[in-house]
This record gives C-alpha cells, sequence and structure tokens, in this order.
C-alpha cells in the first residue's frame, strides 16, 4: 500500500476503467496513468522505455501508488492507452491544472523566445517567436502563445495569464511602460528588469 497520496492521483482515480474485471486485471488503471504521464515528462518515446524507466524509479513511484504486481509491461501500457480516450483525461486534467495556475502572491515569469531553425530565407519567413508563463512556486507552465515578434509580449500576456494578486517578472526587453500598465490593470505586481536598452531608466538607477 502507497505511504501517500497526491491530489492529482486521487482525481485520476475517478476515471472509470474500461477492463473487463478479472483475474487478469492486474494493474489499477491509475498507477498505468501516472507512470505514463511521468514517462513522457521523462522523455520516454514509446511504451518500452517507458517501462524500463519507471523500473528503474520503482521505489520512487511506490511512495504514491500501490503497484501490487510491479511495473506494468509495455504490452499492458499500449493495451490500456489504445482504449483511453483523451477526453476522458481532460476532464479530469484540465481543472486539476486550473487549480494550479497561480495563488494570491505567486511569481510568475514571463519570457519570449525565438524558435531556432524556424526561419525560411526563400519564402521570407521570419522565425517563430513565442511568450511562456511560467508560475515560480508550483512549476508549472501556465502558457505559451505565439507572437510576432520577441519584443510583442503585450499582446500575448493577457491570453496567457490570470495576474490578480501576483507578481510577474520578465527580461528588459519587457520593460516598457505598456507591459507594467497591463500588469498593474489585471490586479498584478511586476518586477521588470532594466539594462542600457533603456539608456535615462537605466542611467537613473
Amino acid at each position: 500500500m502507497a505511504a501517500m497520496t497526491c491530489a492529482l492521483v486521487e482525481r485520476l482515480e475517478t476515471i472509470p476503467d474500461p477492463r473487463r474485471k478479472g483475474e487478469n486485471l492486474k494493474h489499477r488503471l491509475v498507477d498505468l496513468i501516472v507512470l505514463g504521464f511521468w514517462g513522457v515528462l521523462a522523455g520516454c518515446d514509446d511504451f518500452v522505455e517507458m517501462a524500463e524507466w519507471a523500473k528503474v524509479n520503482e521505489t520512487f513511484f511506490r511512495s504514491f501508488l500501490e503497484l501490487a504486481q510491479g511495473i506494468p509491461s509495455p504490452d499492458t501500457f499500449t493495451r490500456v492507452f489504445a482504449r483511453r480516450k483523451p477526453a476522458t483525461l481532460q476532464t479530469v486534467l484540465l481543472p486539476w491544472l486550473l487549480e494550479r495556475r497561480g495563488l494570491p502572491g505567486d511569481w510568475i515569469h514571463l519570457d519570449g523566445k525565438a524558435r531556432r531553425h524556424t526561419r525560411r530565407t526563400a519564402p521570407k519567413l521570419q522565425a517563430l517567436h513565442g511568450v511562456s508563463a511560467w508560475a515560480g512556486q508550483t512549476g508549472i507552465t501556465l502558457g505559451q502563445v505565439a507572437v510576432d515578434a520577441k519584443s510583442n509580449e503585450i499582446t500575448a500576456m493577457p491570453q496567457v495569464l490570470d495576474l490578480r494578486e501576483k507578481i510577474v517578472t520578465t527580461d528588459a526587453m519587457g520593460c516598457q511602460k505598456a507591459i507594467a500598465e497591463t500588469i498593474v490593470e489585471g490586479g498584478g505586481e511586476y518586477s521588470l528588469a532594466v539594462k542600457d536598452t533603456q539608456p535615462p531608466l537605466h542611467a537613473e538607477l
């Protein structure tokens, strides 16, 4: 029996198991789902790698999963996930994630990046730029959107953030009056980096 549990495991336990009950049903559905999620996050490319990686980390998983019959085989992962509808998982996962989109007083870090190897000279396509928001306390990426340019973070911010009672940080590229105003209007506070891209403000500081 697991020594502890967590909110996500408790939520996933509410998902109905499509498999028939019987002696051959050796692994709990929630154990398979959690191992699958962790395997994807760990970079596993297929169910064989997932089973091998889970076996290496079995001691850790037994701290909050039952794993009464040990780590499932790759074939078991394949059969179960082939029958699992993504929409069913989303009804559980999305509310859980929304509850963790940052609590009052949490830090939210905003950063824009240009994607490597996305620029094309022939059709005159500029590199793809994206903005991501990351919650420091929970370690969860709150959202990511594509923007017209790396400096265009102001247009993406309302789409990815709930700013109420949050502290938002950006790099020097985001040190703009419009961005500061958007944060304040959204009910948040800000900590902006200042470099010599803002000469008067940089000199004054």
